[in-house]
């Protein structure tokens, strides 16, 4: 069975940053925690932009081919504008010599602009063939949405094995700039890694997925 997929990957990790500043007239060299009742446990909320499907079969084989850089295509999945961000909101205390920071919420977010499955259009809808081809990018589009919902929480937990400042124990730093950075520094790696991984995972999967189908016979007249 000759079916293909092709998908676009369009990766970044953009930062958002809200910063407070309180004043502290005291020079210091190690941040004391902030406030009676400091807190060492960071809000990280997980949220997920991923669109509908779109069924595409207005493209013919040669198009399909050129699409997904493979011969003899007859259909494919594609996901675009695929994006694994990560942001965050922190506070900043000054003192006489430097600044003390803190992150006081963080905002991981998978998004994914379109999603679409292609059929070449040589085979009309309804017919054996047509449903055959879009079954089988049925199955990479589940495939994928399944694996994005796994890869939210672990941005989580990337994000939790973090050593990154609380109240509870605040960073000093010369300049509220060189915070933001470190901070950003550290939510990029998890960022870039989970993307990896996903797409590891994911191309894994599918090209089992492949070489379960290229056993299976056609149930389609020719």
């Amino acid at each position: 069975m000759s079916v293909s997929r092709q998908w676009l990957i369009i990766f970044c990790c953009l930062p958002v940053w809200t910063w407070a500043t309180e004043p502290n007239a005291r020079a210091v060299t190690v941040c004391p925690p902030v406030g009676d009742n400091p807190d060492p446990v960071i809000d990280v909320r997980l949220t997920q932009h991923i669109p509908l499907y779109e069924e595409d079969s207005s493209k013919t084989r040669a198009e399909i081919e050129q699409l997904t850089g493979k011969p003899d295509s007859e259909g494919a999945f594609s996901a675009r504008g695929v994006k694994f961000l990560i942001r965050g909101d922190a506070t900043a205390r000054t003192t006489r010599s430097s600044f003390c920071v803190w992150v006081t919420k963080i905002d991981a977010d998978i998004t994914v602009t379109s999603l679409t499955i292609y059929a070449a259009e040589e085979y009309p809808k309804g017919s054996c063939r047509y449903d055959e081809i879009m079954d089988h990018e049925h199955e990479h589009y589940r495939t994928f949405t399944w694996l994005l919902g796994i890869y939210t929480q672990r941005l989580r937990s990337g994000i939790e094995q973090l050593d990154l400042p609380t109240s509870a124990q605040p960073w000093s730093v010369s300049t509220v700039e060189e915070g933001k950075q470190r901070i950003q520094s550290l939510f990029d790696g998890v960022a870039r890694s989970e993307n990896d991984r996903f797409w590891r995972e994911y191309n894994r999967r599918t090209d089992e997925f492949h070489e379960r189908e290229s056993h299976r016979q056609t149930r389609c007249r020719q």
